[in-house]
């Protein structure tokens, strides 16, 4: 028997019906996989961040509790009573150098040999300035002046009767720090970092391959609401997460 052409016509449309809904269905089932790997992903990010973030606080306290300690007792403290206290710390703790500079920026810095022949100017470093203004302060890893490798700085102010009258500065090897960053993250090809309030890099993974790229609203490009969230929650102290529209791969 034929079929009439609007029976054909009938079949026809049914059949793209079908295949419409077939390829709606397939759309809805690939966004909703694809969300879960996204969260799944994003939750092994806040998992892994977050045990990062303990190792690091943990390594930062101890050094930070050391110099407050030691910042406490070299205000009463003879020179010749603080520089074996000095000795003493860099025997026993993570530190390379320390030493306590003056308002104006100037130090004598001492390693586990004795005091260096030379002062250091800190003056220009923005560690000294911050812990001239009262905050506990580290740098961003920096070529060690006095040996191989990189190191990191750490300052607290020294105070006396309600003022500060000094910067105690205690150098580490950066690879102290860098080494808990240094955690694979999907399979290699993730890095971990410390970034400041502005989204400014302050430390990053041996991983890291954006090369030059200073900032994390540099790797790629982002919409601007999530920018401006994002920078709302660094303000805010708060966690947040966003996804780049276009990676880029930074190449040093």
């Amino acid at each position: 028997m034929y079929r009439s052409q609007q029976q054909t016509k009938k079949i026809y449309a049914i059949a793209f019906l079908v295949s419409g809904i077939f390829l709606v269905c397939s759309l809805i089932l690939l966004r909703n996989a694809t969300w879960q790997i996204e969260q799944t992903s994003i939750l092994h990010l806040y998992e892994t961040t977050s045990q990062l973030r303990v190792l690091l606080q943990r390594k930062l306290t101890q050094n930070f509790q050391a110099l407050r300690g030691l910042s406490t007792a070299v205000v009463y403290m003879p020179q010749q009573e603080t520089s074996a206290l000095f000795k003493e710390l860099n025997s026993n703790r993570s530190f390379i150098r320390i030493g306590m500079a003056d308002t104006s920026g100037m130090a004598a810095m001492m390693d586990r040999s004795g005091p260096s022949p030379q002062h250091t100017d800190f003056s220009d470093e923005d560690f000294f300035r911050n812990a001239l203004a009262g905050r506990a302060f580290f740098s961003s890893p920096r070529k060690d002046p006095h040996g191989p490798g990189q190191v990191i700085y750490c300052a607290v102010p020294v105070e006396q009767e309600g003022g500060v009258i000094g910067v105690l500065v205690g150098v580490i090897r950066a690879e102290n720090l860098l080494d808990i960053l240094d955690e694979p993250l999907f399979n290699a090809n993730g890095f971990a970092g410390i970034i400041d309030a502005n989204g400014h890099f302050v430390l990053c993974s041996g991983t890291n391959s954006t090369g030059t790229a200073a900032s994390i609203f540099t790797l790629g490009q982002i919409d601007r609401e999530d920018l401006d969230a994002v920078r709302a929650d660094l303000g805010g102290n708060r966690r947040n997460y966003f996804l780049y529209r276009l990676f880029r791969v930074f190449r040093g």
